[in-house]
């Protein structure tokens, strides 16, 4: 399953590299809760990558991460990676052509060191999708191999619901 298509421009990353990726954030809000403060982790969070799952970087950390979730939302709702957004992938058919702001900022080329990662339920369904955003100029764009299902069978520790206090706000079309 190892073969390249010709037609992907984007890049593939390890659940593994992922879940070290989060790992850092979920250890902060853990803190932030024990020191009793309201305020909510941002999904922005310097790390550390070290793995072959990433295309390399010039540097050894990546500066920002956007995750988001392109299964439908119930599904999001009911449990999500942590620090993930819902977006919906019919919004990229839309006819402005324009993203939400918010995935603006994290608008780079392929050596970035910010990351724009998409998911779906078994990762097999986002080719097209993850095109497009590389097609609107967002060449940062990875797609998680083996999607929501390898990240909740390996990693489960880095899953989050809407009704825990890891919860993240969906993506939507901007104001």
């Amino acid at each position: 399953m190892a073969r390249a298509q010709r037609n992907m421009f984007f890049a593939m990353i390890k659940p593994s590299a992922l879940a070290r990726i989060i790992e850092p954030s979920l250890e902060a809000e853990e803190s932030i809760y024990r020191m009793c403060t309201d305020d909510a982790v941002s999904t922005v969070t310097t790390v550390q990558m070290h793995d072959e799952g990433v295309r390399r970087f010039d540097g050894d950390s990546a500066e920002a991460l956007l995750l988001l979730d392109l299964r439908e939302l119930d599904d999001f709702e009911a449990s999500h990676i942590h620090g993930a957004r819902h977006y919906d992938r019919r919004q990229l058919s839309k006819a402005t052509n324009q993203f939400p702001k918010e995935i603006y900022y994290y608008k780079g080329p392929a050596t970035s060191k910010k990351l724009v990662v998409l998911y779906d339920e078994d990762g097999k369904g986002l080719a097209e999708v993850a095109n497009g955003f590389v097609e609107k100029g967002i060449e940062n764009t990875y797609v998680l191999s083996g999607g929501f299902q390898a990240v909740r069978s390996r990693y489960p520790h880095i899953i989050a619901s809407m009704s825990g206090a890891s919860a993240a706000a969906a993506v939507g079309p901007s104001a």
